[in-house]
């Protein structure tokens, strides 16, 4: 997915706000639903795993095109915390 495709998402679908981005094209945002904060990496496009890892820091459902990879990357995850 594209960078900027992700950042609309954010912003439109889940209210994420920018908190700051740095000179580099990384970005920092914030849900302010419950003040969870993540990275956006300046890449483009961005990979699965940084688009699953956002999502799950922010506490939001991923975009329809990366749910089955978002699901086993949380199974994963869950797993680790065990």
């Amino acid at each position: 997915m594209k960078r900027k495709h992700f950042i609309i998402y954010l912003e439109e679908a889940h209210n994420c706000r920018l908190v700051r981005q740095d000179s580099r094209g990384y970005s920092v945002y914030r849900n302010p639903e419950n003040g969870m904060m993540t990275g956006v990496p300046a890449d483009d496009p961005l990979r699965t795993a940084s688009i699953c890892m956002a999502c799950f820091n922010l506490v939001i459902a991923p975009p329809d095109t990366h749910k089955d990879e978002y699901l086993k990357f949380t199974k994963n995850k869950e797993q680790k915390n065990l």
